[in-house]
Order: structure tokens, then C-alpha cells, then sequence
């Protein structure tokens, strides 16, 4: 938390960790595998490594039969999470943050 104090504006701080205490209480509690970053560089999104990439991920995740969890703040990546199975569950908002979204894609 202390980078998150030193890394965001004081007034903004009520609104991000308000975000983030509800991050928390969303976060499964049941045995999952967590993707907590996922990402492809900007000048190479748009041909197809982010789904390569998730599907790779997903033949770990798979052997495990577990469930997989993520949160994304970008509202044009669901689509392609639900492309890969996942499902929004909720939405951490407070203040002016924008929504964070929690999205569970379910054991194979």
C-alpha cells in the first residue's frame, strides 16, 4: 500500500483505496489461479499474440481443473476475456475512479 500512497494523488486516495478494499472482498476465497497482469505491448496487440498468450496460460490453469480469476480496468478487454470463457462477476468503483472488473472463467 505504501507504493500506492506515494504513487497517487492525496485527494484521490479515499477513491482508490475504497477500489481496492473492494477488489479484496471480491477476490474468491475457493481455490482458483489468479492472473493478476496480463498484457501484450501496444505496437503488438491486434494479431492475435494476446490470445495465443491466454490460451497458453489457460492449458496450465486447465490441468489443474481449477477456476481462473482476473480483474481488468479496461472495459474493451472483456470481450476478449469472454472470447476465452471468462465472465464478468462485478464491478470495484468509488468516487472517480474508473470500474474495476472482476471476471471468473470456470474449471476444465
Amino acid at each position: 500500500m505504501a507504493e500506492v500512497t506515494h504513487s497517487v494523488a492525496t485527494d484521490q486516495h479515499v477513491d482508490v483505496f475504497a477500489v481496492l478494499e473492494q477488489m479484496d472482498q471480491a477476490h474468491p476465497t475457493f481455490p482458483h489461479w489468479y492472473l493478476p497482469w496480463f498484457g501484450v505491448e501496444a505496437a503488438r496487440q491486434g494479431k492475435g499474440r494476446g490470445s495465443e498468450l491466454l490460451r497458453n496460460c489457460l492449458g496450465f490453469v486447465d490441468r489443474d481443473h481449477l477456476p481462473v480469476y482476473l480483474e481488468s480496468p479496461n472495459p474493451r478487454n472483456i470481450p476478449f476475456y469472454e472470447r476465452h470463457g471468462f465472465e464478468v462477476t462485478g464491478a470495484s468503483q468509488a468516487g472517480a475512479c474508473p470500474p474495476v472488473y472482476s471476471m471468473l472463467r470456470s474449471a476444465r
